[in-house]
């Protein structure tokens, strides 16, 4: 079970982006481009459930919230790759090593190479 600030929507946007290719981390989820030839002519789809991500508006030049828009719509499938990329930094000994705030030590029930 994820518990703490493991399960918190910005940590898990944050390590998908890092997932992605983002903050300087190298590509580590691809897309086929065949499936960009699938959702042509579709109105959703992976990739373009992500291009359109939104976040509210800023105010007086601060953010509002660090949590995502919700359309009811295209953000089911962003919040699968986000669990995805969650699970894949709670799981992997290498990315964990990366995060800060879990390479300080293994928490009760991971698993670790052995």
């Amino acid at each position: 079970m994820i518990t703490g600030p493991w399960r918190s929507i910005p940590w898990g946007v944050d390590k998908t982006r890092a997932l992605l290719g983002g903050q300087g981390q190298p590509t580590r989820i691809r897309f086929a481009k065949s499936l960009l030839r699938e959702e042509a002519g579709r109105e959703r789809g992976i990739v373009k459930d992500l291009a359109a991500y939104r976040y509210p508006e800023v105010k007086d030049g601060r953010p509002i919230t660090d949590l995502p828009l919700k359309d009811g719509v295209t953000d089911h499938s962003n919040d699968s790759l986000r669990y995805f990329g969650v699970g894949m930094w709670l799981s992997n000994p290498h990315l964990r090593a990366l995060a800060p705030e879990l390479a300080t030590k293994a928490q009760p029930g991971w698993r670790t190479a052995a």
